[in-house]
């Protein structure tokens, strides 16, 4: 069965289902009802479904837990770890050669990274140069 939309929000592009709650309307509104879309709408409302959905993306992307992600925040004190200005935004820091998890970012030093292609040396050189003057 089809999507039976009511209430619907062109700014927020959202909408409610009569049968499955809310849904957004870009790319969901094609979707059909069903038992599985109303349990994951249910998680969507309730929060549940996002902390699982970024514990799986955790697992895919860095090989780590939540657990291990939330004790880095903590052991961070929820501040950058090469700046140690308070993270408002967080990146997820790894090595792109080993796909190790490093640390938590502020995406100005995430980017920065980056930019240096995550190589010491350059950083090094980098930093040597900026104490020139």
């Amino acid at each position: 069965m089809r999507h039976t939309l009511s209430s619907l929000d062109s700014q927020a592009r959202t909408a409610v289902c009569a049968s499955c709650g809310p849904v957004d309307v870009v790319g969901n509104a094609r979707m059909r009802c069903g038992p599985e879309r109303r349990r994951q709408a249910q998680a969507h409302r309730d929060g549940s479904g996002k902390r699982t959905q970024w514990a799986g993306e955790l697992r895919r992307r860095y090989g780590i837990t939540i657990e291990t992600w939330d004790a880095a925040l903590i052991a961070q004190s929820g501040r950058c770890a090469t700046c140690v200005r308070p993270l408002r935004m967080v990146h997820t820091d790894h090595n792109h050669e080993t796909g190790e998890f490093r640390g938590l970012l502020c995406p100005s030093c995430n980017r920065a990274i980056g930019l240096l292609r995550d190589d010491p040396v350059v950083a090094l050189a980098v930093s040597q140069y900026l104490d020139r003057g």
